[in-house]
């Protein structure tokens, strides 16, 4: 049995190489495919754990620059502004008058990856009021609004950035700037949280972008 077998084989010879590189073509198919399902597999897995993570983006203000760093582990993209406002916010009532409310849709940056910075001159961005100077009492007041997506689903976030841009006292050329949310770059940044009239005015132009900018459906 086992001559014959040989024989078999013998004669058969041609048959059998291209019968077995058949099966090895087979198996080599058959070992791409589970490697491509794996990788698929680990590109939706991976994709999901990225999408319940909360994009992190920290803001640091010093004067006019802004700057923006991913602190998450995902990446962002279309960092954009949707919004700028701009007012006056009176001391001693606790109210912004006289506001303008400019919508936009600006993209500034298509990608931040993760530990990664953007900059922005928020001197480029502010509103251009057309009223007199504020009263001795109120002080110029902004909010830039920004949107950007979490990389792995491009679910939209909003982020806040209010500051005041007010001219020098003594040269009336200069505007000083000073951010209303907590930053390390800013020497204000320590008093920010205490200094109640300041907080009312940062919540005063969160107000007007709830009142003014969403019903827009931006």
């Amino acid at each position: 049995m086992l001559k014959k077998a040989k024989d078999w084989i013998s004669s058969n010879s041609n048959f059998v190489q291209a019968s077995t590189a058949v099966v090895q073509v087979g198996i080599a198919a058959l070992m791409l495919w589970t490697l491509n399902q794996s990788a698929e597999t680990l590109f939706v897995t991976k994709r999901q754990l990225e999408s319940s993570i909360e994009p992190v983006l920290d803001m640091v203000m010093s004067g006019s620059k802004l700057q923006l760093t991913n602190e998450g582990s995902v990446d962002i993209k279309k960092l954009e502004t949707i919004a700028v406002i701009g007012g006056n916010f009176n001391l001693t009532t606790g109210k912004i008058s006289d506001y303008q409310v400019c919508r936009t849709r600006f993209l500034m940056c298509d990608t931040i990856k993760a530990g990664g910075s953007f900059e922005i001159d928020l001197s480029q961005h502010m509103v251009k009021i057309l009223f007199e100077k504020p009263a001795t009492d109120s002080i110029r007041v902004y909010c830039l609004v920004l949107r950007y997506r979490r990389s792995a689903d491009m679910k939209p976030f909003t982020r806040f950035v209010p500051f005041t841009a007010n001219k020098d006292g003594k040269t009336q050329t200069i505007d000083i700037y000073m951010p209303l949310f907590p930053s390390d770059g800013s020497s204000e940044a320590s008093s920010v949280e205490g200094f109640g009239s300041l907080e009312i005015a940062r919540q005063e132009l969160i107000t007007l972008y709830k009142t003014k900018v969403i019903p827009e459906d931006m």
